[in-house]
């Protein structure tokens, strides 16, 4: 029988060529949560995953000089940095050293200060920048409740200078909205969530992965998107910072409870508390029986009162994907300032216009 080399047979069709390395002028740097929550099986499966990421690249065997390969780094919790994006000149020893050399760090995630860390000190910092820079994160928790602020601002900032930010979000642990405010726009092509990363997960997030890689090298999405840029010139770094000790975990973790309760969450509870006296006269006559009690305001007062309490809720961009530009009052400021709704949920502190923030919340703060 003769064989044909340019021809497989039919039944060998099922058997698929390994796909070749792709050619990405970029610097990747991955950031693997590696905090105590982390279960030893997840943590397996996400150095799995980075190992799958860096065999699909073309990495470049010159990395301290110009080119147009792909240049990968790690940085894991407690700003552990694994390797920079100058330290490896192919793929195989970046794998060797993951698989071989990388031990779970432990310790509660902070994971602003974690991404800020790596956008100075790893990203920004290295010499002879490819075209592209990204940050592919794989996350398994929330971050503390102190690092929330500095999470937003930072993933914002790194959207302000082109970064593009890709997630893999793994169990249940992690917090939905952080994820979702974490990755670029638009987010079904930045974010991908899993179980556990085991072995039948993995063939999925190799091909998701390959896809976004792919896009990115072609230039499909822009980095920041036109519309984002209104907002980048009005970014301030919040006021509120996180103190790190020596290994970049939070060491006030023991201090902060699951529900903190602080002057933010009590108004909260106030407006709703409000709210439910208002439905309660909506539905009924205020000269019915019950509703004579000197505690309940009239319907239009507690309106009233009401709208100035959203003022006090922070910024939140919703759940979906279908962003517009809106403005919220920043309470901590007393500024009216833009940011991006994204077309469902979030809360009542959203205004069409600057003139209507300004009317409803600002002349009560002066």
């Amino acid at each position: 029988m003769i064989q044909d080399p340019c021809r497989r047979a039919e039944e060998c069709a099922f058997i698929q060529e390994p796909a070749a390395p792709q050619q990405v002028d970029m610097d990747l740097v991955m950031v693997l949560d590696s905090s105590r929550e982390i279960q030893a099986d997840e943590y397996t499966g996400a150095q799995q995953l980075l190992s799958s990421v860096v065999e699909q690249l073309a990495v470049s065997p010159q990395p301290r000089r110009a080119g147009r390969q792909a240049r990968v780094a790690l940085v894991q919790q407690s700003n552990k940095v694994e390797f920079g994006l100058q330290t490896y000149q192919n793929a195989e020893d970046m794998k060797t050293y993951m698989m071989q050399n990388m031990q779970q760090q432990g310790g509660s995630l902070a994971l602003g200060q974690m991404l800020d860390y790596t956008l100075r000190e790893v990203l920004l910092k290295a010499g002879q920048p490819r075209s592209k820079r990204a940050v592919l994160t794989v996350v398994g928790t929330k971050t503390a409740y102190r690092d929330q602020a500095k999470l937003r601002y930072i993933s914002q900032k790194a959207k302000c200078e082109g970064v593009a930010l890709f997630v893999v979000a793994v169990g249940d642990r992690y917090k939905r909205r952080e994820v979702e405010e974490l990755a670029s726009v638009p987010t079904q092509q930045h974010l991908i969530r899993f179980n556990r990363l085991k072995a039948d997960e993995q063939g999925y997030a190799q091909r998701f992965i390959r896809v976004f890689l792919s896009a990115l090298n072609k230039g499909l999405n822009a980095y920041p998107p036109p519309p984002f840029k209104l907002t980048c010139s009005q970014l301030s770094e919040p006021d509120d910072t996180l103190d790190t000790n020596s290994q970049g975990s939070a060491d006030w973790e023991l201090e902060i409870s699951d529900q903190p309760r602080n002057w933010f969450q009590e108004q909260k509870g106030i407006m709703a508390r409000n709210l439910s006296v208002i439905n309660t006269l909506n539905k009924s006559s205020l000269s019915g029986a019950g509703l004579t009690d000197v505690n309940v305001e009239p319907t239009k007062q507690l309106h009233s009162f009401v709208s100035t309490d959203i003022c006090f809720l922070s910024k939140d961009a919703g759940d979906c994907v279908n962003y517009t530009v809106k403005w919220f009052f920043d309470h901590k400021r007393s500024v009216c300032s833009r940011f991006w709704y994204s077309g469902c949920g979030g809360n009542k502190n959203r205004f069409e216009t600057q003139a209507e923030c300004e009317r409803v919340c600002l002349s009560k703060h002066r």
